[in-house]
This record gives structure tokens, C-alpha cells and sequence, in this order.
């Protein structure tokens, strides 16, 4: 509906597809759906083949992921409808009143990423047991402590060779895709080792992880979706194609960002600060702070 209004609207001597703001939000609106629909779609294909399914965490992903992309694609296509969007008779808001709905159907956005980030965890640490063991207890290890701080501070080789299953127009893109997955598994680690057992208390930092794996999730359905569409010549392979490299071109500063957050070089953080002004307000059970109008006579 949006697109069909843009390309049939004219304002300022123009129609309203001709204007670069306006297809921008067209464009990043259908890359992300893209990306949405990937996720599901592997998900579901992650369902059907397996024995025993145990797509929970995935399926989590996919809703954070909706929610994020609901909420983009509504204030995209408002902003592009105009006003009759505030009407309440306007289907638009029903679409959108609906969609919001079903975000809050069966639990909140922070219990949804807690839920994945803890759950991605206890997977993560079944198998780094000894290793985060050996971290948090170096002298119990030196050796030990000593190969393994110098392997996280190494560079990195893409052993997962991500770049071999897909086809070669993709290949530049998927090596740095695998990058950020082996980038994320570093910061897993840190934070295992920095939080032990306690990892559950550092919700902030539980949240971060769980960002970074919906997006990494999404990214990685994107990759295969468009590596399948253009390798069997499906229609509009070429789209796909090129919304699958600047979906994952556009997510990596934020995935890299919220990495190093989380990981062993990250020296500051502003966490403590921001919680340290929520407490005050608590303390004061309001908004507080002086109206800047307020004058002192002395």
C-alpha cells in the first residue's frame, strides 16, 4: 500500500518515489522484511528436518526480530501516508494496532531477550566449561590460561570456511558474515568468564549477546535464502542478492559495536553511569530535575 501510494502521489512537482528519503525508507523496509522472512523460513526448515525439533531459541530470535522490524515499516510507511494515518478508521492503524498486539501476545520484548540470551548461554557453556574454568582460574592453569589468552588475542581464521558453501558473488560477504560469528563466539567467552555462574545478574550485557545473535541469525537466513535463489535462478535472484549484501554490509557496525561491548578489549562502559541516573530517579520516585526556567534568588 505504501509503495503504491509513493509511486502514484505527487508533492513538489514530483512523485514522491522520485525522492531519495523516500526510497530509502522503501528500501530498508523491504530489506529487513527480507531478512525476517529468511529468519522464519529457516526456522520452519529447521522444525521439518529435525527428529527431535528444538527450534525455541530460534524461534525467539524471529519474534525480537518482527518486533524491531514491525515498529521500522511503521514508522517508514506513516511518515509516508501522511496524516490520514492518525485517523482511526484508517486500515493502516488497524494493520499496525494488530501487529503491535501480537508483540505483546505472550510475553514482553525484555523477557524475550533475556529468554534467548540465558538460553543461548546455557548452550555456549556446556561446551567452554573447562576452558572458562581455566580463565577464571589461571594459576590453577598457567599453561593453560597462557595458550588460551593468546589464542583470543590472535587474529582470527575463518575456520568455518562459510565462504566455500556459497556461491562466489557471495563469497567477499560471507567471509566477513563469519567474522562476526567467530567475533561473537570471543565475546561469549568474556563474558563467561567474566560473570562465572553470576551471568545471569548482568542483564545489560545478557541483552547485547542477545541482539547480537538476532542479528547474526538473520543475517546468516539472508545469506542462504539469496545463495539458494541465485544459484536455482529464481525470479528476482538478483534482488535478493543485492539485498542479502547490504542487509549484512548495514547490520555489521552495529553487530561489530555491540561485540566489542561485550568483549575482552572493551575498557569502558557507560552502563554503570546510565543505571547510576535511573536509581536517583527511583530514589526520588520521579522525573527529577530542576525546570530551567526555575530561578534562584540569592
Amino acid at each position: 500500500m505504501t509503495i503504491a501510494h509513493a509511486h502514484g502521489r505527487r508533492a513538489f512537482g514530483s512523485q514522491l518515489s522520485h525522492f531519495d528519503l523516500v526510497s530509502q525508507k522503501i528500501g530498508l523496509s523491504s530489506m529487513k522484511l527480507f531478512a525476517l522472512e529468511s529468519m522464519v523460513y529457516m526456522t520452519a526448515g529447521l522444525h521439518d528436518h529435525q527428529k527431535d525439533p528444538d527450534i525455541c531459541l530460534e524461534a525467539t530470535a524471529c519474534r525480537l526480530f518482527a518486533a524491531e522490524v514491525s515498529k521500522y515499516i511503521k514508522d517508514s510507511c506513516k511518515s509516508i501516508l501522511g496524516a490520514a494515518t492518525y485517523l482511526s478508521d484508517n486500515n493502516v492503524v488497524a494493520i499496525f494496532d494488530d501487529i503491535e498486539g501480537l508483540n505483546w501476545w505472550e510475553s514482553s520484548e525484555d523477557l524475550n531477550t533475556l529468554y534467548l540470551g540465558l538460553g543461548g548461554l546455557a548452550y555456549g557453556a556446556e561446551y567452554r566449561e573447562a576452558s572458562v574454568r581455566t580463565l577464571r582460574n589461571p594459576f590453577n592453569n598457567l599453561y593453560g590460561f597462557l595458550k588460551q589468552d593468546s589464542k583470543r588475542r590472535g587474529d582470527l581464521k575463518l575456520r568455518l570456511k562459510l565462504h566455500e558453501d556459497v556461491h562466489p558473488s557471495l563469497a567477499d560477504i560471507a567471509q566477513k558474515l563469519e567474522k562476526m560469528v567467530l567475533e561473537f563466539d570471543r565475546a561469549v567467552e568474556h563474558q563467561l568468564e567474566l560473570h562465572g555462574a553470576d551471568i545471569q545478574l548482568a542483564e545489560i550485557d545478557v541483552g547485547r549477546l542477545a541482539r547480537i545473535s538476532t542479528y547474526l541469525y538473520a543475517m546468516i537466513s539472508a545469506l542462504a535464502r539469496a545463495n539458494r535463489s541465485y544459484c536455482d535462478g529464481h525470479a528476482h535472484n538478483d534482488l535478493e542478492l543485492r539485498m542479502c549484501l547490504t542487509f549484512i554490509t548495514l547490520c555489521q557496525p552495529d553487530v561489530m559495536q555491540l561485540i566489542e561491548l561485550c568483549g575482552h578489549g572493551c575498557e569502558f562502559k557507560i552502563d554503570p553511569f546510565v543505571l547510576d541516573v535511573s536509581h536517583y530517579m527511583f530514589e526520588q520516585g520521579a522525573y527529577a530535575t530542576v525546570h530551567p526556567l526555575t530561578k534562584n534568588i540569592f
